[in-house]
């Protein structure tokens, strides 16, 4: 059965590797997906005799890429907290920056109220 389940996969590497690069943008993604792909495969078709190898293949194809959007999902919910503070620090960064400019401001007009002995 590993013979078969084997050269099954061989056949169909290019059309998995196909689908999976239609549907996912970075090329070390695409590796890593198609070879989720074919591990599951070769091991569903070692346990058992499957009758539509053809259509079982595109359900594996389907699941493992839903895995990977899932995974991709809460990567991403994870970083956005953290990008979220980011946002946040830069924005009180520039509220700070704001509100000194404008103190100095408002010193540079009244110390130029100020006699020439008064300001030195």
């Amino acid at each position: 059965m590993e013979k078969k389940a084997g050269k099954f996969i061989e056949e169909n590497l290019s059309l998995i590797f196909s689908f999976v690069c239609k549907r996912v943008s970075n090329q070390e993604d695409q590796q890593d997906v198609t070879q989720e792909i074919c591990l599951n495969l070769y091991e569903s078709l070692c346990l058992k005799e499957i009758r539509e190898p053809e259509h079982y293949m595109w359900v594996v194809a389907k699941h493992c890429l839903a895995n990977y959007y899932r995974r991709k999902s809460r990567e991403i919910g994870m970083m956005e907290p953290q990008m979220q503070n980011d946002r946040a620090d830069m924005q009180d960064g520039i509220l700070e920056r704001l509100v000194k400019d404008e103190n100095v401001q408002r010193l540079r007009k009244e110390i130029a109220y100020l006699s020439k002995m008064q300001r030195n």
